[in-house]
């Protein structure tokens, strides 16, 4: 059964690796590129110091044999009628903790921004 993957994520994750003195050197590195959707669970708006914030609670399904764990960093795209990333419609979130299922991989997304 396919499923409609009409995004795609690519999935980035802080590796430390020692640096100059011995000091961890946290770097930004590509885990991997898939297919996927997304989904809206759910929306909220609060008020916060000293701006509303709205989060958006969505959902991320790909292929259960992604390579994603809590944490990192997802930049999802849209994508044109030739399958190419379509740059401005970058969606940045953090991965929340994945559940596997047998045919995808649902990951909670964790995004905010201010209204």
């Amino acid at each position: 059964m396919q499923f409609l993957y009409d995004k795609r994520v690519i999935v980035k994750r802080y590796s430390s690796t020692l640096g100059e003195y011995n000091r961890p050197k946290k770097e930004l590195e590509t885990v991997g590129t898939y297919d996927c959707h997304t989904a809206e669970t759910s929306s909220n708006t609060s008020q916060k110091e000293p701006q509303k914030a709205n989060t958006t609670e969505l959902d991320l399904y790909t292929y259960p044999e992604a390579d994603i764990v809590r944490g990192d960093i997802l930049y999802i795209y849209e994508l044109d009628e030739y399958e190419n990333i379509l740059p401005a419609t970058e969606l940045k979130a953090v991965a929340d903790k994945p559940y596997k299922k047998r045919t995808q991989l649902k990951v909670p997304l964790i995004c905010d921004e201010e209204v």
